[in-house]
Order: structure tokens, then sequence, then C-alpha cells
């Protein structure tokens, strides 16, 4: 039988040598047809061309997430509750509406991958975020992170209280799975939190939250 360490390896090889031919092969081309369409499309910045090559864009760039969430970690000392605000506050720019409420050590220094990190973080908040943006007007829009230490962890927490899981967690982590409506989301963002993590060495957990949402 194969062990959990090598299904792990062959996993992220198949991951990082399929998304990197891919890539490789089609992202340039949509650089091609934008060039293209600024050129030859009537009113392009209105058009419905415009709008579908930024869905080719969006996914291109969580594609190159994907494959950078396979790289060997360079490991060096980072403040995670600084890269928390920054990348929250990058993230949460487009959706003023959402009430945000932070608690832990006012600085948190740890060693590890500090661009792994930030696609863990940039990926888990911007799920939040997005998930609470599809709520009606009416509702109360509001999510909370909190980080920690144990004796032999480090843990930090994004909770929301949007739309919440309507599958397993397992399936919520293959790659290509989404409950949101629009069609700018890849499905990768789960997966992609869940490959970094893996490249870690740490782990990662995925539940409902209570009343509603997903923590």
């Amino acid at each position: 039988t194969i062990n959990d360490d090598v299904k792990e390896y062959f996993k992220t090889q198949a991951i990082n040598e399929f998304s990197g031919i891919i890539l490789h092969e089609l992202e340039p081309k949509i650089g091609i047809l934008k060039t293209l369409g600024k050129e030859e499309v009537k009113d392009y910045g209105k058009s419905l061309i415009k709008s579908k090559i930024e869905d080719f864009e969006h996914f291109f760039k969580s594609l190159r997430n994907l494959n950078k969430s396979t790289q060997i970690p360079s490991y060096s000392e980072v403040d995670i509750v600084e890269l928390i605000k920054e990348t929250f506050f990058e993230e949460h720019a487009r959706y003023d509406s959402i009430q945000i409420k932070m608690e832990g050590d006012e600085s948190l220094i740890i060693k590890t991958d500090k661009y792994l990190l930030s696609i863990i973080l940039a990926n888990g908040i911007r799920n939040a975020l997005e998930s609470l943006s599809e709520l009606s007007e009416n509702n109360l829009k509001k999510m909370m992170i909190t980080w920690g230490t144990t004796d032999i962890s480090t843990w930090i927490n994004i909770m929301d209280e949007g739309l919440g899981l309507n599958d397993s967690p397992e399936n919520a982590f293959k790659l290509g799975n989404t409950t949101k409506s629009k069609s700018d989301h890849s499905g990768f963002g789960l997966g992609i939190i869940e490959q970094a993590i893996n490249s870690l060495r740490g782990e990662v957990e995925l539940t409902n939250n209570n009343p509603r949402g997903a923590k």
C-alpha cells in the first residue's frame, strides 16, 4: 500500500505539472486576445468580450497561485498579525458593508514561508468576504479573524456569518468546486488553501459556523 506522504507527493507533483503546462501554453494567449479586443471591438470597455476576458484573467491568477502553492517552503521570521491585517485590508477594499473583528496577540512572530501563508490568508479571507457579499442587503454581514499559539502550534481562525457549507468539507476542498453564483469564481480557493497548508506541513479544518456561515 502507498502511505499518505507518498500520495501527497504524487498529488503535489501532478498539480504542479498540470498547472504549469496550462499556464505556459494558454496564459500568453489571453494577453493577445485582450490586445485584439481593445483594437477591434467597438466600445470594448462596455463589451461582453471584456467581461469574459477578465473572467479568464481571474482564472489564470487562481491557477498561478495553485501552481505556487506546491513550492518548497522558504522559511523566515514573519509577524503573522501584520500579515493578516495587510492581507485583510487589501481584500476588504471592495466590501465596505462587511464588519470585521480581529482578536489575538498584538504581535506573533513565527518561522514560516511568508508567500505561502499570504496565499492561504488571501484565499481564506476572500472566500469569507465573497460568501457574505451574496447575502441580501438586509442581512448584517460580519466576519471575525482570530489567532494565537498553544504549546505545540500556531493557529489562525477565519469565521464568517455568510452562506455556510451546503456540501461536505471534503468536497469543498476539491479543485473546481464552488458554491458561489458569480461566473468569475474558479473554485480553486479552498483547494489552494489545502495545498499551500500541506506544503507547510500544517493542518486545515473547514466546518459550518453557528448560527450560520463557515469557519
